[in-house]
């Protein structure tokens, strides 16, 4: 168990770390997530940079909390709810977002040419399931031998990155146009 909730953590630092640098890594990122915000319609149009800020702060505080967990495991229980709570969130956005057919862009990670599809939803209810089974877990996590973390973060690390290439790694088998 102390693995499992070990390479959980891992697979979602990777994935909240990248998102949140995807989006902020330069002016005209960050402006096209704000873009991506308001073009969802889910808050008021003047709430969007505000918003933005608010879901990269939670992804930067999601990845920093979990990587505490082999040192404080109540924050890393809170740094996995807080992952389920975002991507909670987030798959609520997408499937709206989907049902409306709007075509947005998705910028789960900066910036792609792929509007949200079910794929988006199912990378994040998957990801959900990891940051649940990581809550219910986390106090296992400062039992975990060396030779074990060597394998929670080769796992996570490998798990993380390809939910991050989910969308590329869909599209090799179902090409979706922009």
């Amino acid at each position: 168990m102390e693995t499992i909730a070990a390479a959980c953590a891992v697979c979602l630092v990777v994935v909240f770390a990248t998102a949140a640098v995807g989006k902020v890594r330069g002016a005209s990122t960050f402006a096209a997530f704000v873009d991506t915000v308001k073009d969802l319609r889910l808050v008021p149009e003047r709430w969007a940079r505000g918003c933005a800020r608010l879901l990269v702060a939670g992804e930067t505080a999601a990845a920093l909390l979990l990587l505490t967990a082999p040192l404080a495991p109540r924050a890393g229980t809170a740094g996995f709810i807080l992952a389920a709570a975002l991507l909670a969130v987030f798959t609520t956005a997408v499937a709206l977002t989907v049902a409306r057919r709007t075509g947005v862009r998705c910028r789960c990670f900066g910036a792609s040419a792929s509007p949200l599809g079910a794929r988006h939803a199912v990378r994040n209810g998957v990801l959900t399931v990891v940051a649940l089974t990581g809550a219910v877990l986390a106090p296992a996590v400062v039992r975990v031998r060396p030779a074990e973390a060597l394998l929670a973060v080769c796992a996570g690390t490998l798990a993380g990155a390809l939910a991050v290439v989910w969308d590329d790694i869909v599209g090799l088998f179902h090409p979706v146009s922009p």
